[in-house]
């Protein structure tokens, strides 16, 4: 939301035997015309150094079409589409203008549509997504051993609601931890939202160290932050030291050799691919389902002028084998959505030494 400066532009003295209000004129305060063309200049001037695919964008072409609409535009109402248009033009599937809610419902008003509207935009068909709650049960495998089942849904925001939902993610992974073998970790329909917490609530299986590691539009690679003791810091740059999340109530709690099965499908997207992407390559591991959604990227947002947020994809997450996964994240076995992955989850977990035959009782 955009937040107003109030300025005192002035103040009236009054002398003894004051003048009556009506002789005393006062200027009215000067309101700068808006300026369309300034703030585009302002979000190209921001958007092209980092875009992750700026060398395969026409900005000639894009800067022809999109100037005289900044020219023409009136506020930042007008704006909006321009802003769509300009992130549109990156292709890289994950872009967005994050603009105050007042603003978009005029734009809708002005425009008798939304404006995502007629943008062609990928759909999921995960039935999973729109789960909200971390979940975890203590289940049974075929053979009688015991493993510990782990939904982690979509998790958005920052600060204190982030650690939270960290805290409850690393309850949900470590019960039982001493009386289960393996872990099933269920991702499907995870959508994204703040990576960190769901990371964090996973460091047991995870292990400390470096994350959100991605490779920019150079192959320049590197990580954004450490995980350690349960606490997420930012590495370096302009937050840098920061602590993004903290799990109250941490214990270590080294698990990170232990079977895990991971579950996703097309519709764990964003920061559930994020998860995914963590689990790539790490030893006795297995991943179940369909290829996720597509948009394993990291954005970076830009606050113009204006207020308006322009959220932009600047690198491709990147695996602990130094892998990216620009099409999705691909499953070690395939599974139908007619089947059902955490059956062949099941399965594999019965096969692996840890999770063996169970002892005669």
């Amino acid at each position: 939301m955009r937040l107003s400066t109030l300025t005192l532009i002035g103040a009236l003295s009054l002398a003894a035997n004051p003048a009556p209000v009506s002789a005393q004129a006062v200027a009215p305060a000067s309101v700068p015309a808006f300026d369309g063309e300034a703030l585009l200049e302002e979000a190209l001037s921001k958007v092209r150094p980092i875009a992750l695919h700026t060398a395969e964008v026409d900005w000639a072409a894009l800067e022809t079409d999109l100037r005289p609409r900044a020219q023409a535009a009136r506020d930042t109402v007008d704006m909006l589409p321009v802003y769509r248009d300009l992130l549109a033009a990156l292709h890289d599937g994950h872009s967005f203008v994050q603009a105050d809610p007042v603003d978009l419902a005029a734009y809708r008003e002005r425009s008798a549509v939304d404006l995502e509207a007629g943008r062609a935009r990928k759909r999921w068909t995960s039935a999973f997504v729109g789960r909200e709650e971390v979940a975890g049960e203590t289940a049974t495998l075929s053979n009688g051993r015991r493993y510990r089942l782990v939904v982690v849904p979509a998790m958005a925001g920052g600060g204190a609601r982030a650690s939270a939902k960290a805290a409850a993610l690393f309850e949900a992974t470590v019960t039982d931890i001493d009386t289960t073998c393996g872990h099933v970790i269920d991702l499907r329909g995870n959508s994204g939202g703040n990576v960190w917490p769901m990371l964090l609530g996973l460091s047991p299986l995870l292990g400390d160290g470096l994350y959100g590691w991605s490779r920019d539009a150079s192959g320049k690679a590197a990580p954004y932050a450490r995980i350690t003791e349960g606490q997420a810091v930012v590495l370096e740059g302009q937050y840098a030291d920061m602590t993004m999340a903290r799990v109250d109530g941490w214990r270590a709690i080294d698990a990170a050799d232990r079977p895990t099965a991971v579950l996703f499908d097309d519709g764990t997207a964003s920061s559930g691919e994020g998860v995914a992407v963590a689990f790539v390559g790490r030893p006795k591991t297995r991943s179940f389902g369909q290829t996720t959604f597509g948009v394993a990227s990291s954005n970076e947002g830009l606050l113009l002028a204006d207020g308006v947020n322009l959220v932009v994809t600047t690198a491709l997450m990147r695996d602990r084998l130094g892998e990216v996964h620009p099409q999705g994240v691909a499953p070690d076995q395939w599974v139908s959505t007619s089947e059902d992955a955490r059956t062949a989850a099941e399965h594999w977990l019965s096969e692996q030494a840890a999770c063996g035959e169970a002892e005669p009782r």
